[in-house]
């Protein structure tokens, strides 16, 4: 690739003003242009970019095309939906966090689809009840046998999705039992806290099968804020 030659490809890591992207050739490791920092303008996960250099001199982010959302914090952009990740119980639903996730994701023109955990603890009847007639896509998996995870992989086809979710709703487990091969780190809930630990620290996307998706660990969109012990993990499928 000469510095005269230009590539589209999408970001799939940002660490420290260092972005990984994959274009037609490979990945590439670059760094983004001054105007962007000038314009208040950084390059995020899920962007669809320019990019142009070589081996020898670095590759440099020249251009981010025009995005069809964007979340704050973490900062993702161009999805195509959310997936709140709520349980039935340890932790309890937060109801007032799923209604403003909802009417975020109606906002952001992002489609929001409710996963239930734990049915294997407590009944589902509270959480269905209230949101089955709002047209939203709701699924239930139980992680311990993993029924219903196939439902939520077969969502996921040819599109940009984010999950989120108070810690300890079973998130990571979720995943693990979807794509064995992320071997998410997962921790029990605290009996004292009546919650989990973060188990994800950045936010990246994993080339698996049949395309590019992604999964991100990181504290839940700024959008959904003020909310502690949150977290997310964003899934970018390309076929």
């Amino acid at each position: 690739m000469s510095l005269s030659e230009i590539k589209k490809g999408i970001i799939t890591k940002s660490i420290g003003g260092i972005y990984n992207v994959e274009a037609p050739g490979g990945m590439f490791e670059c760094k983004a242009r001054g105007i962007f920092r000038k314009n208040e303008i950084a390059p995020c996960c899920g962007d669809a970019v320019k990019i142009e250099g070589d081996d020898n001199q670095g590759y440099v982010i020249t251009e981010i095309f025009e995005r069809a959302n964007y979340i704050i914090r973490p900062p993702l952009a161009n999805l195509n939906q959310l997936i709140f990740v709520v349980s039935t119980c340890e932790p309890q639903p937060n109801f007032l966090l799923l209604d403003k996730f909802i009417a975020i994701c109606e906002y952001k023109n992002i489609k929001p689809v409710i996963v239930i955990t734990k049915v294997d603890l407590n009944e589902t009847d509270e959480i269905t009840s209230i949101y089955k007639k709002t047209g939203i896509d709701i699924i239930i998996v139980n992680n311990t046998t993993g029924e219903g995870s196939s439902k939520v992989f077969d969502i996921l086809k040819g599109k940009t999705s984010a999950f989120t979710g108070n810690s300890g709703v079973g998130k990571s487990t979720l995943l693990n039992n979807i794509l064995p091969e992320l071997e998410l780190e997962t921790n029990e809930i605290s009996k004292k806290l009546g919650r989990g630990k973060h188990t994800t620290r950045h936010v990246e996307l994993f080339r698996l099968e049949n395309g590019l998706k992604t999964v991100v660990t990181s504290p839940i969109p700024r959008d959904f804020q003020p909310l502690k012990q949150t977290s997310t993990m964003l899934f970018l499928k390309r076929i």
